[in-house]
């Protein structure tokens, strides 16, 4: 599962050591530090310390407090978390530098539903297994539908695209936000 992660950053346009790092964290069940990434991935301190900076940057992973020491002396360490938020990752997935589409964001990210069904055969009821998939499955959708809004964006006339613009223009962002809001509340919900 890690490898399906980690074959999907990289097909999104992330660093090897950077995708490497978020696929070990989004196999973990709990926040790691920065040695446990460390050696469950093989990079060098600085290379880890540089990808886990680079996972937070994008959003991809978040630093919380480390619940245990490793010593008795100076400050509290760090943990990071992957961010399971499909929004996050459909951000990187349309403008990633391979996935200059969402057709091809969405044929690498069904390569790694695949290569997660693999695994969920294997592995018996395995919680990590099944929330990988199905936040898999919610990026796909994600990604799918925003590639359909871009879609039907392309095929307004030229004029009715002109047009449509500097109305965009004079809306405040924050009340376009509560729109979708506003429409994602009133769609169909999953149980």
């Amino acid at each position: 599962m890690v490898r399906a992660w980690e074959a999907l950053g990289v097909d999104l346009g992330l660093a090897p050591g950077v995708s490497r790092v978020h696929a070990h964290l989004v196999a973990r069940l709990g926040p790691g530090s920065e040695r446990d990434v460390r050696l469950a991935v093989g990079l060098s301190h600085r290379a880890t310390s540089l990808a886990l900076e680079e996972c937070v940057a994008r959003g991809l992973a978040e630093r919380v407090p480390q619940a245990r020491r490793a010593g008795r002396r100076g400050p509290a360490g760090a943990a990071w978390n992957a961010t399971r938020d499909p929004g996050r990752l459909a951000v990187l997935a349309m403008g990633g530098r391979r996935a200059r589409d969402g057709r091809a964001a969405s044929q690498a990210i069904q390569r790694a539903i695949a290569a997660v069904r693999e695994v969920a055969q294997e592995a018996d009821s395995d919680p990590v297994v099944g929330a990988s998939g199905t936040l898999l499955a919610d990026l796909d959708a994600l990604v799918r539908g925003i590639d359909r809004m871009t879609n039907l964006a392309a095929r307004l006339s030229p004029g009715d695209l002109a047009r449509a613009v500097p109305a965009l223009d004079r809306v405040p962002d924050r009340t376009l936000l509560r729109a979708l809001a506003a429409l994602s509340s009133t769609g169909p919900r999953r149980p």
